[in-house]
């Protein structure tokens, strides 16, 4: 019966369309006419078995996700679970599904151990039935499996293992603001290792998602005395590194830390160390004074000569430079704003640290093919090379069995075989974009989505990566429409988008077959919690009313950057109020930047359209002495122009962007964790 009635309810908020048919006729007849509704009811297998799972316990839950990402994956580590407590009788057929991987079947084990259990043993039962549906990806579930416990029945010694699992909830959704008030009453004394162990590293996890380094770095340290081994150790100041490491030399030196300097100092000077720019005698000699000053610290021999061999890689900086970009055809335009950005932080670079290579261009449109151009750069004393920009270049140049020097194409090839060693690609791939906008949406608790696109080869290409992510995440993708980008009114795909086409073919279905006139009430579909859209900018402004306009001004909408000038307009964007977006600092971190405002100044006309590409040659040339850091250390990231940059096992530069909102018109950044919901 709770089963039964739940899917009525559910499935009745998630129906396609909620029509409504009166005769129009008096209103007396409207009043006790009766709504005609069509549904379609269809429950995913996944959600269907949480549900069996807590219907015994008469709770009531919502769909679940699925998926996983590496994103949140590298934040948060669901482990083995703590909850192994004496008087909780071990049960062989949980352990049995728990060690083949299936988690659902060990929760639902708990879950019949716990209905069938009389005394305060079958708390800790729930415990472990939510904390397998969290390893199985069922959060929702796992939430309320977790809500099914009655608190103020819970026994003391349960106490620290329902905080830390609704912690470890809250730390999965990025809620670490909820993850730090559920861990914020002090672990009580004489607990098991194990799980103060996984409590001062969700806290720390949460600390760093928060924004709290030096309070994140101390939870990672309160660990070390815990370590069963050497190289968990080791791996916790990784940890310690990979945190301090990600922070600007000045977000380093205002880091505020305690006197007396204690061992957190220590951490914070050995990374001021290795961020800095010196000449690799300094840094040898700062390492000296280092160990001097902290002869007690315990950072690994490993971890502090690793700074002095990333200082020596460094300071092998090449002294010539082969940029291979075109000057003629399709990409002239693009390579002409990447060179220049390139040559003005070249340009500053001598001003700041005296660092300014011999540069020297080659012209990937001319006759040469892109193998002896590169061959011939290399011969005239090349030690790095850009380009090309080309993506067939890129692909050409990834079936060389070598390349003699680190060479960072500016495109992303699609080639099946290994490139080489040396070949890296950065550039501003729609693809990492729409990853970015399925990561966004899924971690803000969306499930079914619907996808708006133009047609043409541009937007198929958002349209696969976006089906691509969403389905990898455990989504659902509920309907897609591609619109012509020449039309004007985009109102044909956005009303077959939201299902008022079907709507409206079986209202005029329905009166002839009556043959009588109706009033005819529609309503948008309610299977989708959130729309991925995809446009120029005037595309987007057309979309952005029209969706309101055909009732789903309430569904949250994400989108790329593309639908930003990159200027800001308030009169021209207010339609896309509340319309969230993905982009690069150089575009909305209003700070003071010193070259996007010499380009604004110097030139005015082409500085908006070719922002983005500006900022491209920028960090391009940025990469040229921190390349080798980010290939050395993949945790490391460097705060560009173009995103937070790292390098992924491919060899491909990832950017991480900046999130924003259309608030009258112009865009207000969002804070990093969570999206307001429209």
């Amino acid at each position: 019966m709770i089963l039964y009635f739940w899917t009525q309810q559910k499935f009745a908020k998630k129906s396609r369309s909620n029509d409504r048919f009166e005769p129009a006729s008096n209103d007396a007849e409207k009043k006790t006419s009766s709504a005609n509704a069509w549904r379609i009811r269809a429950i995913r297998p996944a959600i269907y078995l949480s549900i069996m799972l807590l219907a015994p316990l008469g709770c009531t839950i919502t769909p679940t996700k699925h998926g996983s990402h590496k994103a949140k994956a590298d934040r948060v580590s669901i482990q083995k679970s703590v909850f192994k407590v004496a008087d909780v009788t071990p049960s062989p057929k949980a352990a049995e599904a728990e060690a083949r991987g299936d988690f659902l079947g060990a929760a639902k084990e708990y879950l019949n151990l716990a209905q069938a259990t009389s005394d305060n043993t079958r708390y800790g039962y729930q415990l472990q039935a939510a904390n397998m549906l969290l390893r199985g990806k069922q959060v929702q579930a796992a939430t309320a499996a977790l809500n099914a416990i009655d608190v103020n029945k819970l026994p003391p010694v349960y106490r620290p293992r329902y905080d830390l699992t609704r912690a470890k909830i809250a730390l999965v959704q990025q809620r670490a603001g909820d993850a730090l008030n559920a861990t914020a009453a002090a672990l009580p004394p004489h607990q098991p290792t194990a799980l103060a162990i996984e409590w001062h590293r969700l806290r720390a996890q949460a600390l760093d998602l928060s924004g709290d380094p030096a309070n994140a770095v101390r939870e990672y340290m309160a660990l070390t005395p815990l370590l069963p081994s050497t190289e968990a150790v080791l791996s916790n100041q990784n940890e310690i590194w990979r945190i301090l490491t990600k922070l600007s030399p000045a977000t380093l030196h205002d880091l505020i830390i305690d006197t007396p300097e204690d061992e957190l100092s220590g951490w914070r000077d050995l990374a001021a160390i290795a961020k800095s720019d010196i000449p690799l005698a300094d840094v040898e000699q700062q390492i000296s004074l280092w160990q001097q000053h902290y002869p007690t610290h315990p950072a690994s021999e490993t971890l502090v000569q690793s700074v002095a061999t990333q200082a020596q890689k460094q300071s092998d900086r090449p002294n010539v430079v082969a940029l291979l970009l075109p000057t003629t055809g399709a990409y002239a335009s693009t390579a002409a704003a990447v060179r220049e950005g390139f040559l003005m932080a070249l340009n500053d670079s001598r001003d700041s640290n005296g660092y300014a290579p011999t540069i020297r261009n080659y012209d990937t449109s001319g006759q040469q093919s892109i193998v002896e151009l590169y061959q011939r750069a290399i011969d005239e004393g090349a030690q790095f090379v850009i380009g090309p920009l080309e993506k067939d270049a890129v692909n050409t140049l990834a079936q060389s069995e070598k390349l003699a020097v680190p060479t960072l194409a500016l495109n992303y090839g699609t080639f099946n075989t290994t490139p080489p060693t040396n070949l890296f690609q950065f550039g501003l791939s729609p693809e990492d974009e729409a990853l970015q906008v399925a990561e966004r949406a899924w971690m803000d608790g969306h499930d079914q989505v619907a996808i708006i696109v133009p047609s043409g080869e541009w937007g198929t290409r958002i349209l696969q990566a976006l089906q691509e992510h969403w389905g990898k995440f455990g989504g659902i993708v509920v309907e897609v429409q591609q619109f012509n980008a020449d039309n004007k009114d985009y109102s044909t795909p956005i009303k077959a988008l939201l299902n008022l086409d079907e709507s409206e073919a079986r209202f005029r279905q329905l009166r002839t077959l009556l043959k009588r006139d109706l009033k005819f009430e529609v309503q948008r579909r309610h299977d989708i919690d959130a729309i991925f859209m995809a446009g120029l900018p005037n595309q987007a402004r057309q979309i952005g009313p029209q969706l309101n306009y055909y009732f789903a001004g309430d569904i949250p909408v994400y989108a790329t950057s593309h639908i930003y000038s990159g200027t800001v307009d308030a009169a021209a964007d207010r339609d896309m109020n509340n319309v969230m977006f993905s982009d690069m600092p150089w575009v909305l971190d209003a700070s003071s930047k010193p070259l996007r405002d010499a380009i604004q100044r110097l030139r005015p006309d082409i500085a908006s359209r070719f922002g983005r590409l500006y900022a491209l040659g920028i960090d391009s040339f940025s990469l040229i002495t921190q390349l080798a850091r980010l290939n050395a250390f993949r945790y490391e990231r460097l705060q560009a122009e173009t995103g937070n940059l790292g390098l992924d096992d491919s060899n491909h530069i990832r950017r991480q962007l900046l999130w924003a909102r259309f608030v009258d018109g112009v865009p207000r950044l969002l804070d990093s964790k969570t999206a307001p919901k429209r």
